[in-house]
């Protein structure tokens, strides 16, 4: 029996690792799934073109001024996005099977839903955080349209789909947890099986101290990810010799080029041992990071699901998060991991947990099967699929 063939249009940011990365593994895993991209941030090339079978684009007069536009003004640029998105939408040429919006931007208050409806019968919306946690009840109740058109609308983590759920009534039929895959255990699992001491291998190509205990803080360049605030805390409240054991990391790879200053200023102004990694790293130096570090800082404002938080317990990182974020369900699973009532509470768990690290370390054990189950590729790329079913 022949297998039908199934058109997706995929609207989201083309530079994500993690759209590319949902891309290749289900495309590889049914070779009938035909998928396209709608760029949201075109001002910049997608990484890989390749991976998507064509990249919907508006007239080059528009994406010009839209390119030119973003180098003067990120803030103009942004609004002339939607701009963007409805004549790319008017360019396409044909229907789809479906139509999945990846993170629900907020140019989309400003798009009439028909834009969409008039080229699918099926409207998908994957949240992916800050677009429900951090939206006013003003522009979450401009969602409803496509909310109500939405055929399903997933979470990657059950927390988020109950308080969802607890604001918009009635949708329950249509929401699903559907965590995604990350390709980066793939890399740890390849290093950790080709050598031995990944570990003290990854700190010596990477240039770090293989004497001191590595604190990860954070994963990108933004102000809601706190490394000042946690740089200014910590240099005040540890003393210069637990300061002198320890060695930072800050990935800084993408985000805010102005706070990316500021967490390197910081780290200089306050003596620390560190290491800052500001430009676009291979897949395997990101893998690298995550199973060279010791401990990793996690004190963003809010997430949904993040799989840089997911990599560090894979590779049994003592991670240290907030009782905010919602991970309860991870604790529920029986993952390991230490939570905080607020960042001034950060010193005294860091220094409990170098003082008593190899303890901690053995509390890890349980975390790699745990996250393996949710998150790794092998494991959940059918249940991925049924979307598209």
């Amino acid at each position: 029996m022949k297998m039908v063939k199934k058109n997706i249009l995929i609207v989201g940011d083309a530079n994500s690792f993690l759209l590319h990365d949902i891309v290749s593994n289900i495309c590889e895993r049914n070779s009938n799934l035909v998928v396209d991209i709608l760029n949201t941030n075109p001002s910049h090339l997608a990484i890989d073109r390749n991976i998507f079978h064509k990249e919907l684009l508006p007239c080059k007069l528009l994406l010009n001024i839209q390119k030119t536009t973003d180098k003067v003004n990120p803030y103009l640029s942004f609004f002339l996005m939607r701009f963007v998105i409805r004549r790319s939408l008017k360019q396409t040429g044909g229907k789809y099977d479906y139509i999945h919006l990846h993170f629900f931007n907020k140019n989309f208050f400003y798009i009439n839903i028909s834009n969409f409806t008039n080229l699918t019968q099926n409207l998908i919306i994957s949240y992916w955080g800050s677009d429900f946690y951090k939206r006013t009840d003003s522009q979450k109740q401009k969602m409803l349209p496509y909310i109500n058109t939405a055929s399903r609308i997933i979470f990657s983590n059950p927390q988020m789909m109950a308080d969802f759920q607890a604001y918009f009534k009635g949708f329950e039929h249509k929401c699903m947890v559907q965590p995604i895959g990350l390709e980066i255990l793939n890399y740890i699992d390849s290093l950790q099986e080709s050598y031995s001491d990944i570990k003290g291998k990854a700190k010596n190509e990477l240039g770090i101290p293989p004497e001191k205990l590595v604190v990860s803080i954070g994963y990108s360049s933004h102000v809601e990810q706190h490394q000042v605030e946690i740089i200014e805390i910590l240099a005040q409240r540890l003393s210069p010799a637990e300061l002198e054991s320890l060695f930072f990391i800050f990935p800084l790879t993408y985000g805010d080029t102005t706070y990316k200053d500021k967490v390197v200023d910081s780290a200089r102004l306050h003596g620390l041992n560190f290491k800052a990694f500001t430009s676009t790293l291979l897949k395997q130096d990101v893998a690298k990071i995550r199973l060279l570090s010791d401990v990793f800082v996690h004190l963003r404002d809010t997430d949904q699901f993040s799989g840089s938080f997911q990599e560090y317990l894979y590779c049994r990182n003592i991670v240290i998060t907030g009782k905010w974020l919602p991970y309860q369900f991870l604790a529920d699973k029986g993952a390991y991991f230490r939570r905080l009532d607020s960042i001034d509470d950060l010193p005294e768990t860091l220094k409990q947990v170098v003082g008593n690290y190899e303890n901690e370390y053995s509390k890890t054990t349980v975390n790699k099967e745990i996250i393996a189950g949710i998150s790794h590729w092998k494991n959940i790329v059918d249940q991925y699929l049924t979307i598209y079913s």
